[in-house]
């Protein structure tokens, strides 16, 4: 799963989204080798199984089962804590400036039953909707934002709510500045990062 992920997670650093970009690694049996995988060529040439030709380094449909046989709540822990330790100690252009937001994701009612942990709200219009809130720790590295933890939650909750616990476990750097929404108002809290954690905390006011 490493060897799958990283050049995935390296593409995007580099704002690069086509497989065919995949990095040296995946290509290289010698590389392979030495981390410690297995490598065969099962058959030559670039994959088959596309209804259009065209080649690409690996088959697709490889990531998704692998992604397929790993439990989410696995893979954002090892997201959160092992990939996030390697982004502190190695990322360059790191300042330390963090921005915690969060977001919806929306998932069709029909497939409610198929969504491990989703939820149900309704607001103040009376509309329902379906699926998962995430929240997530951005750092502004080299001027690009690199999410550097996130957390889900069924859409119901609240982003004060996940964002706090969220924070609770992100190891900052003292003297760190984090910058975040009204959504995460909370004077007790503030007060907490500031004198406890030393961190500073920035809150943008309206332009009205």
């Amino acid at each position: 799963i490493e060897v799958l992920l990283l050049p995935q997670v390296i593409q995007r650093l580099d704002d690069e989204h086509s497989l065919l970009l995949a990095p040296f690694m995946l290509n290289s049996a010698e590389l392979m080798t030495d981390l410690g995988y297995s490598a065969k060529v099962l058959t030559e040439g670039f994959n088959d199984k596309n209804i259009y030709p065209r080649t690409a380094p690996f088959n697709g449909e490889t990531l998704k089962h692998v992604l397929l046989s790993v439990k989410p709540d696995s893979l954002v822990e090892w997201f959160n804590s092992d990939w996030n330790k390697l982004m502190k100690e190695n990322a360059p252009g790191r300042t330390r400036q963090y921005i915690l937001d969060g977001t919806e994701i929306l998932i069709p009612k029909h497939l409610f039953d198929k969504y491990e942990g989703a939820g149900v709200v309704k607001n103040n219009q009376d509309e329902t909707s379906f699926g998962y809130k995430v929240v997530w720790i951005q750092e502004i590295i080299d001027r690009k934002g690199v999410i550097r933890a996130m957390k889900f939650a069924p859409i119901q909750d609240h982003d004060l709510k996940i964002g706090k616990e969220l924070v609770n476990d992100f190891d900052f750097e003292e003297g760190s500045l984090l910058l975040m929404d009204r959504g995460f108002l909370d004077g007790e809290w503030i007060t907490h990062l500031k004198n406890v954690r030393k961190v500073d905390v920035c809150i943008p006011l309206r332009s009205n």
